[in-house]
């Protein structure tokens, strides 16, 4: 389920970015200010809205037991699960947080430095999480966002941008909704390297067919042959495919191995250096590639398929699969030095703390040293 939900929260996003398109579409026509009044206005509508139901939500019980607020901790623990203050889940609950608490405090706050410490293989799990965010970026699918439509131009269509931007966030919406099922059906490995090999092939040939078939750029629609309108229909569909695996393949699943791959210490550190990469990735790539466009046109697009077989290399041979495993289980596997292309296969030898059972006395032990040198 941990897949699921972290999928669930990329739609919403992705969701939410189409809706911000369907509103540019709806309003770049209209006359004066008002065009682009009205999609800044929604904005902060929709921060309002956010803002007001934040003071609504109950305060994080990590949060409260981490500043000495057990008692608060435990009435929104009970609360969220509708239970009585005393029942055997919440009691469970809360001492699990406070055990969790504890191994991340546990020899000081954890540095940055600590993200790339030999400990556990940390510095290989963070390498693999912002090397999975560099190739997320440079792999095609926000290439076709921010300057596909020139090509499209090329191919012989009518559509604005604004129109181009509107089908191919719907067509991301659309990809997103069997990554739901298919991160926990087929794994993470699984899912990136079906995605290398379906993106990789259509980068290929909209590179190749834009090349070879598509009119110079400015081309008048009237000048266009058949072969030039072929080809236009050609990139024109694999554009769309590559998009659309982009979001069942490549677009949630590096979020997913970012979030499960890192023990508590150490995870937002490790999070954060993951998101910076994504973003300056995003920013290197929407500087450079109108650049490199301008001079060698659609053949850019081997240079995405470059790096989708570099995607396909490196996942093959570095990245291991974390479906199913809890953190701890998460950190021996790392310690087992089991080889990426084995760990599909590979089992845990041991209970770990996410046992309810074990964790309940495990905590209540160390509650009893704690009073008895008290």
């Amino acid at each position: 389920m941990r897949g699921m939900l972290l999928v669930l929260y990329q739609l919403q996003i992705i969701i939410g970015i189409f809706l911000s398109y369907i509103i540019d579409l709806g309003t770049h026509t209209i006359n004066g200010p008002a065009s682009w009044r009205i999609p800044v206005g929604l904005q902060m509508l929709w921060g309002f809205i956010l803002l007001s139901g934040i003071f609504f939500l109950p305060e994080s019980p990590r949060h409260l037991l981490g500043t000495g607020r057990a008692d608060e901790a435990r009435r929104v623990v009970a609360e969220l699960n509708s239970l009585p203050l005393d029942d055997p889940i919440v009691i469970e609950t809360i001492e699990e947080l406070e055990f969790g608490i504890r191994a991340e405090n546990d020899g000081g706050k954890a540095t940055w430095l600590e993200c790339f410490s030999t400990r556990n293989q940390l510095w290989k799990r963070t390498i693999n999480g912002m090397m999975l965010q560099f190739i997320q970026q440079l792999n095609g699918q926000n290439f076709y966002y921010y300057y596909g439509d020139t090509f499209f131009k090329s191919a012989g269509t009518n559509l604005d941008p604004y129109s181009i931007q509107a089908i191919l966030g719907g067509i991301s919406v659309v990809g997103t909704v069997p990554a739901l099922y298919l991160i926990e059906a087929w794994g993470r490995r699984n899912s990136l390297l079906t995605g290398s090999i379906m993106e990789g092939v259509c980068a290929l040939i909209a590179g190749l067919v834009g090349h070879f078939m598509l009119a110079p750029p400015d081309t008048p629609a009237d000048q266009l042959t058949a072969r030039n309108r072929q080809g236009g229909d050609t990139l024109i569909a694999f554009a769309v495919l590559h998009v659309f695996s982009f979001s069942v393949f490549w677009g949630p699943t590096p979020w997913v191995y970012l979030g499960e791959s890192f023990p508590l210490r150490v995870r937002p550190k490790a999070i954060a250096l993951g998101s910076a990469t994504n973003w300056l990735w995003n920013f290197l790539l929407s500087f450079f590639a109108p650049r490199i466009a301008e001079k060698i046109g659609p053949l850019i697009l081997l240079i995405f398929f470059g790096m989708l077989v570099f995607g396909y290399v490196y996942v093959y041979f570095f990245i291991p699969e974390t479906k199913g495993l809890s953190l701890e289980e998460v950190d021996e596997m790392y310690r087992s030095g089991v080889k990426p292309w084995n760990s599909p296969s590979w089992r845990p030898s041991e209970k770990h703390i996410h046992d309810k059972g074990d964790m309940t006395t495990e905590v209540r032990e160390v509650k009893e040293k704690d009073e008895e040198s008290v």
